[in-house]
């Protein structure tokens, strides 16, 4: 199928994609509607659940439509929401369960109902942000690994990294690395106790690209030689301004 053949070239195995779960969403309008009618759910349920949205004379959809499915699982292996990539470059590339009363996207980590005791092994986190950014890595044999569903750390995320160890490391898309964006809200880590320290990726590279062009020993050294929070924001200004001027100091 198509959603095989996607996932083949992203180098995503068919045991990666059994560890996560990954789904497909068939091209239909409402395929997940009559699979769940004939389960006795009803529209309403999947709708509450952010599975279906509502339409034109209130007619019921599918929300996830010709879509690779990422389930999303709480610590305790759960199921709480769902991201959705499109198979080609459409817009929007990725769509994402609304929040319900079972999923707040920011007290969740993608991938950490799999990487729990190795983060608790290895005494350190590593964080990216996407979906394949996670996989790719985890499969290469890298597990220590967990991804943020797009959005800035927020404090309900670091007390769920405490549980397993104070340190993280921080791995950032290099078009983003220089960006003030990319360090907005890490000092609430430093606030919670976390030890943080930051890996800038090469120009052209996200995490998922650069295990795969550079291999899981190289993406290793990367996470090993990040820098302190401190230095890493001290480089950026030091790049920024000219330290012999007044004004820039």
């Amino acid at each position: 199928s198509g959603a095989r053949e996607y996932l083949s070239r992203r180098n995503i195995d068919a045991s990666a994609a059994e560890e996560f779960k990954l789904g497909f969403a068939p091209d239909a309008w409402d395929s997940l509607i009559r699979y769940a009618h004939s389960k006795g759910i009803d529209e309403q349920a999947l709708e509450k659940a952010s599975l279906a949205v509502s339409g034109k004379n209130n007619r019921k959809y599918d929300l996830f439509r010709n879509r690779i499915i990422f389930p999303i699982f709480e610590a305790r292996s759960k199921i709480v929401g769902f991201g959705a990539r499109a198979l080609d470059d459409s817009s929007p590339k990725y769509i994402n369960s609304s929040e319900t009363d079972v999923y707040i996207k920011g007290h969740h980590l993608y991938g950490l109902n799999l990487s729990a005791e190795e983060i608790r092994a290895k005494d350190y986190a590593i964080i990216v942000e996407g979906y394949f950014d996670l996989i790719s890595p985890f499969s290469c044999g890298i597990r220590n690994m967990a991804a943020t569903l797009g959005t800035a750390l927020t404090v309900e995320q670091a007390r769920l990294i405490k549980r397993y160890t104070n340190n993280v490391v921080l791995i950032y898309d290099a078009d983003e690395a220089g960006e003030a964006a990319s360090l907005r809200g890490l000092d609430l880590l430093i606030e919670e106790g976390l030890s943080v320290k930051l890996a800038g990726l090469p120009a052209g590279l996200d995490p998922d690209s650069f295990v795969r062009a550079k291999g899981k020993e190289e993406f290793q050294k990367l996470a090993e030689s990040a820098k302190s929070l401190f230095d890493y924001k001290l480089d950026l200004l030091t790049e920024k301004y000219n330290g012999k001027a007044v004004e820039d100091k």
